[in-house]
């Protein structure tokens, strides 16, 4: 075997060895209130991990002892188990897809950011437009569904390089059908409806811990339940459709929970280009705009169906208020429908007027989602 060969075979099984490290077994945080109030969180290790953002770093994961919160269980394993960074896309994906409960969701996770997402007829269907949204980003990536794998979706899955899968349940023949891939990690989370979506429910306590620093924030909760509570916040003379109105509604809570700043793209219920994790908000527009022209060119080189996922037609929610109206050019040269943004920029009137220029409906959906 040449050193070229050696190297390649040292750092494959790296990626699939255990990270040992001095972690607790247990943790329990107490919470004292200027009320005079205490309240103990007690954890206790969970889902085993074979190691933290990176091979080097020992990672352990925590469950709440009383059961509250996310549960997630194994299911299958492979590559040596899951990482702290597949763990983190599930929950990520849960957190999206929270929202819609209760209709087939599928979302497609790299790295904490959401590159594929879709609502469908049937489960099957969700998949394959979250998958399409964007196959070039959503290769080996992390799939999550917020209702019951079944035979049909599994087959799908097993077709395209797929990481990581969880839902809520997995009926045995898919079960079956997932074990066909060696690699895959699979797994069952429940808990999915008990978690807080809205202004109004108890937000659950957040903890991080940055170099011995620790923060805590309440988890982010918005006050758009349904499409009648972005109606009343039309600021254009344009009107935007029932339709556009539904494609806001359905693609805000992956804005949400897209690494900021982030702009989604989103039209026949599936996303059509985002752009995130840029310093700049013209940046995240522009970014999805190339991306999803680069992927439409790739499509038509090879000859493959896209039909459906242009940007032309497309709403566009940002998490941030445009601060420039150079924000509606860029999305009105590239046919975007419709508009969701906070507002509060102080060039707010300017935005407005650039908006009414073009015939763009746009909405103030007057809170921020920025997520970190």
């Amino acid at each position: 075997m040449s050193k070229t060969e050696q190297s390649k075979k040292d750092l494959r099984e790296m990626y699939r060895t255990r990270a040992e490290g001095d972690l607790p077994t247990s943790i329990s945080i107490i919470l004292k209130y200027q009320d005079g109030r205490t309240k103990v969180f007690d954890y206790s290790q969970g889902l085993d991990l074979k190691y933290g953002t990176n091979p080097s770093q020992a990672a352990k994961f925590y469950e709440h002892q009383d059961g509250s919160g996310l549960l997630i269980r194994k299911i299958k394993d492979g590559k040596g188990g899951p990482s702290l960074t597949n763990v983190q896309d599930v929950f990520l994906g849960i957190s999206i897809s929270k929202y819609h409960y209760g209709y087939y969701t599928c979302i497609i996770l790299k790295h904490e950011m959401p590159s594929g997402a879709a609502l469908g007829h049937t489960l099957n269907e969700a998949f394959n437009n979250a998958w399409y949204s964007n196959p070039v980003s959503n290769w080996g990536g992390t799939v999550v569904f917020n209702s019951t794998l079944d035979s049909e979706t599994a087959n799908s899955v097993i077709k395209q390089f797929v990481d990581v899968v969880a839902a809520p349940e997995i009926d045995n023949e898919a079960k079956k059908i997932l074990d066909q891939k060696t690699d895959m990690r699979v797994f069952e989370i429940s808990g999915i409806e008990n978690l807080p979506k809205y202004s109004g429910d108890k937000p659950a306590l957040q903890f991080r811990i940055i170099e011995g620093t620790l923060f805590v924030e309440e988890s982010p909760l918005t006050a758009i339940r349904t499409i009648d509570d972005l109606k009343s916040k039309v600021v254009t003379d344009a009107k935007p459709t029932t339709r556009q109105l539904v494609s806001m509604f359905e693609a805000l809570p992956v804005c949400m929970y897209a690494r900021s700043n982030a702009s989604v793209f989103w039209k026949n219920h599936h996303l059509t280009a985002i752009g995130c994790g840029q310093a700049s908000r013209i940046d995240t527009i522009k970014q999805g705009i190339a991306m999803n022209r680069y992927l439409n060119r790739k499509a038509r080189k090879e000859k493959t169906e896209r039909t459906g996922y242009g940007i032309r037609g497309s709403i566009v929610v940002t998490d941030g208020f445009f601060p420039l109206p150079d924000n509606i050019e860029e999305c009105a040269r590239a046919g975007v429908g419709a508009i969701l943004q906070p507002g509060g920029s102080k060039k707010d009137g300017e935005i407005i007027a650039a908006a009414d220029k073009y015939g763009i409906p746009m909405i103030f959906g007057e809170e921020r989602w920025f997520y970190h």
